[in-house]
Order: structure tokens, then sequence, then C-alpha cells
């Protein structure tokens, strides 16, 4: 998503929600991982901060990133429904 389409569809008083989840195994270099959502057009993004093959968190972190995406869906609907 480039920085003009985040300014474009991402409303100034409702920023794309960023969701930081530490390491499981307890290891203190692991990279900490960057969940982002928002909106590109009609389309709601998720982007990751790493390559990724499973994404765990804990429940408020999935509550978070639930209600980021049930907001920027309803985006995603007006930005569909005007054009």
């Amino acid at each position: 998503m480039s920085k003009k389409d985040e300014d474009e569809n991402v409303q100034p008083e409702d920023p794309q929600e960023t969701t930081a989840t530490g390491s499981d195994d307890g290891s203190e270099d692991a990279p900490e991982l960057g969940i982002s959502v928002g909106v590109e057009g009609p389309n709601v993004i998720i982007l990751f901060s790493q390559r990724l093959t499973t994404v765990g968190m804990p429940p408020e972190a999935a509550e978070t990133m639930a209600n980021a995406l049930m907001e920027h869906a309803a985006s995603a609907r007006e930005n569909r429904d005007e054009g």
C-alpha cells in the first residue's frame, strides 16, 4: 500500500490499527511482529512486518485486530459503494 493510498483511504481520526506481539517461545532476540490494518480502495489490507506461516496472539491482541478489521471493513464498503 503506497503512502498516497494510505493518506487518501484511512481517515485521520481513524488511523491504521497496529498491534505488536511478542515471541511465545520466550526468546529475547526474536523479532517483534507488527500487524497493521488499513483500507486501500474497496479492500481491507493487513500488513505483517515479517513473512509468516502461522499467526498467534493473546486474546487481547486478537480482539484489537478483530475490531480494527470490522472498522476498516465498514470504510472499505463505503469506498466500494461510492465507486
